[in-house]
């Protein structure tokens, strides 16, 4: 019968936090909960001006103390400099005072204020289809009174295959809650046009290249290692495949709380690399095949992934990668009882991330997604990143945390395109994926412990995920 507070929750160090939204639901749904306090603010590192200009902040073991918590005083929404973060913005929209769902052409709306009604909001409802805005408008918003719920009729006539429906309700011209619903597809995704190819092909060992009319394309060790195009070289180094990601401050900090990054290492997932024992090249008539089996392991490692690769290469130099993974040996995971079954599930691998990396050259600069933006965006913080089209400079993709760590994700992502001043290399995906693009080296990114460490490579590193963990 008593009210319950919640305090220090929602702890915000580095990159984090997640999940906001599932946790503020059961806040809503269970009216003993009157609220809390998230930790915190603003993080509180010592400001550091280097001799270069750059500005650091300083934290635990800064100051040759030895019986410190590392960066546990950097867990603000805002950084030291009070630059907020981007999940600052997410939990605006968690703790929005006007909630909103929306289904089969049904929208119910929950004033959760105490005092004031809807009167004098608005309510914009935007229909976005296969990349477009195709219908937008602006009416009062319906009344609601005070801790009350309304139901109404919303039925938007659009028509493609991957629509969303966003609503914005505004008041003094400032958006104070948003929510983003698909839509149901009115048709089929159209399917992949193919012509007759014609092109030369080499194999010597495990090299494979392929030359066609305008593009070449070679495998090394079954992966891509050289794209060209018209000319023009896009990639002219191995493709890596990624187990690993620079570490966030939920995933651990070593020496002081190391929860995952104990168990990711012990398997080595930061070191292993892909070896192939069986490539192939194969001719058909539509598009040249080609295959690669191998493992991701480590030296000395008994766990790792078996994995399939093939590569299909079409007429204009389209390549369609299709993998196939299977771990085995001992993989970082949770064991989930469940005693009213009497049994116990069996591991579930638990992994930073899985997917594939490109380097590029540094005159790709620009960056232009059809996914979840503008701002980065992870499977547990959507609140404030709507599907749609965004385009922005590389300098703008990743926010610098005091400490560095993983970055600039974007999820639900249907094509990623980065371009220089004349040409582009674009990766669409057969299903939704993740990216990034970095102009650091991961490795970089994993040690630099300031931001003024952190220093750009030679190359940029588009990154193409199946998955990104998300934040926690």
């Amino acid at each position: 019968n008593k009210p319950l507070c919640l305090l220090e929750y929602a702890h915000a160090m580095g990159n984090s936090p997640g999940n906001l939204q599932n946790l503020w639901d059961y806040v809503i749904d269970h009216p003993e909960f009157m609220g809390g306090y998230v930790w915190e603010f603003r993080s509180h590192g010592f400001e550091k001006i280097n001799d270069d200009g750059t500005v650091d902040y300083l934290y635990g073991g800064d100051f040759h103390d030895t019986n410190h918590w590392t960066n546990f005083t950097l867990d603000g929404y805002c950084r030291s400099d009070g630059t907020p973060k981007p999940t600052f913005l997410e939990l605006k929209y968690v703790f929005a005072p006007i909630r909103l769902d929306y289904e089969n052409g049904k929208l119910r709306i929950h004033n959760i204020q105490s005092f004031l009604s809807t009167e004098g909001m608005l309510l914009e409802t935007e229909v976005f289809c296969d990349g477009k805005i195709v219908s937008r408008k602006v009416e009062p918003m319906p009344k609601v009174e005070p801790m009350q719920k309304l139901t109404v009729n919303l039925n938007p006539e659009y028509s493609g295959y991957d629509c969303f429906l966003n609503l914005r309700i505004i008041k003094n011209d400032d958006i104070i809650a948003f929510k983003q619903f698909n839509l149901p597809s009115t048709c089929k995704k159209s399917p992949l046009k193919t012509s007759k190819i014609k092109a030369n092909i080499t194999q010597n060992a495990d090299k494979i290249s392929v030359i066609g009319d305008n593009f070449e394309v070679s495998f090394a060790n079954g992966l891509l290692n050289l794209y060209r195009k018209n000319g023009k070289t896009y990639i002219d180094s191995p493709m890596k495949i990624m187990t690993y990601r620079a570490e966030t401050d939920n995933d651990g900090i070593a020496g002081v709380f190391p929860r995952w990054i104990h168990e990711w290492e012990e398997a080595r997932l930061h070191k292993m690399q892909f070896y192939s024992f069986e490539n192939s090249v194969a001719q058909e008539q539509n598009c040249i095949t080609v295959t690669s089996s191998g493992r991701m392991t480590y030296d000395y490692a008994y766990s790792g992934f078996y994995v399939d690769l093939v590569y299909s290469i079409y007429n204009d130099g389209l390549i369609t990668t299709d993998m196939t993974v299977k771990p085995y040996g001992k993989m970082p995971c949770t064991k989930r009882d469940n005693l009213a079954r009497g049994v116990v599930d069996d591991y579930t691998p638990r992994l930073p991330r899985f997917g594939v990396c490109f380097k590029l050259s540094k005159e790709f600069d620009t960056v232009k997604w059809f996914g979840r933006g503008v701002d980065q965006n992870y499977d547990d913080t959507v609140g404030a990143a709507p599907v749609g089209i965004y385009e922005l400079p590389l300098s703008q993709m990743n926010f610098e945390f005091d400490v560095p760590q993983e970055t600039g994700n974007r999820g639900d992502t249907r094509y990623a395109q980065v371009a220089d001043k004349s040409s582009s290399f674009t990766v669409y995906g057969n299903d939704c994926f993740a990216f990034s693009y970095h102009p650091w080296k991961l490795d970089d990114l994993r040690t630099a412990r300031h931001k003024s460490e952190l220093k750009q490579d030679k190359a940029n590193y588009l990154y193409i995920d199946y998955k990104m963990r998300a934040l926690g």
